[in-house]
Parts: structure tokens; sequence; C-alpha cells
């Protein structure tokens, strides 16, 4: 079993610096996890998912990377409840655009480091404005 995340204090860090190593923290700590604690991880974060979703039929989510709680299983359930899924498709710098999710088998990574994405069209940012519910990825 892992142990309890023991975040180091950062007073007299600034901002950047203060983030970086928390971030780092954060990153050794997820990457100490098992298996068993993977999917047991897996399996709670899924439902919470579901139950944030609700009756939600339109959502924007994310797909994680090996270093976040995963949300392969959500995206899927999700999806055989007939939910509409959005995804982030990431353009040069921090330029965010969306595509539609139509299967864990369609995304691939398109460059190293970034998540996988799903293919054909993308859209701008607006269509977040016809979503229900955006689910965001948290570092902590």
């Amino acid at each position: 079993m892992t142990e309890p995340l023991r975040l180091p204090l950062a007073h007299g860090y600034d901002v950047d610096d203060a983030k970086e190593l928390l971030r780092k923290e954060i990153r050794e700590h997820r990457r100490s996890r098992n298996e068993a604690e993977l999917r047991e991880l897996s399996a709670g974060f899924t439902q919470h998912v579901l139950d944030a979703v609700g009756d939600a039929r339109r959502v924007a989510f994310y797909v994680s990377t090996p270093e976040e709680p995963p949300t392969q299983d959500a995206l899927t359930q999700l999806s055989a409840r007939g939910v509409h899924i959005l995804l982030p498709v990431l353009g040069p710098g921090l330029a965010r655009n969306w595509g539609v999710f139509k299967g864990l088998d369609d995304l691939s990574e398109r460059a190293p480091g970034r998540p996988p994405e799903p293919s054909g069209e993308s859209y701008s940012a607006e269509v977040l404005n016809e979503v229900d519910l955006v689910i965001t990825p948290g570092m902590a």
C-alpha cells in the first residue's frame, strides 16, 4: 500500500517554484502506486465521474496520461450511456480545440508527452458553450 501523500512546505518559494516543487512530489507519489491501487483508483474515479455526469448528455472531458487518474473506463461507460463526449485536441503552445470521442481505438498520441486525441474534425473552444458539463484534470 502506498503511503499517503505528504506535501512539502513551500513557504519562501516564489509561486512558479512552489508549483513545480508540489507537482514533482505529486507525480512521484502517483508513480509509486502498484497495479492493484491503480485498479481501485480507476474504479473509484469512474464511479465519481458517472455520478457527477448524471443525466448530462454532452460532456467535455479529457484522456488521462499514465501519471493521472485513469479516465479510459469512464470514457467507455459514458459513451455506452449515449453521452456525447468532447476531448481536447492540442494545437501549438496552449491552443485548445475539441474533437468528438469515437472510442478508445480512435485515440492516438500526436506528439510525445501529450495525451491521446480523437481523430476527425476539431472545433474551437466555442463548442464548450453547448456542453452540459466540463470535467477537467486537477493536480491533487
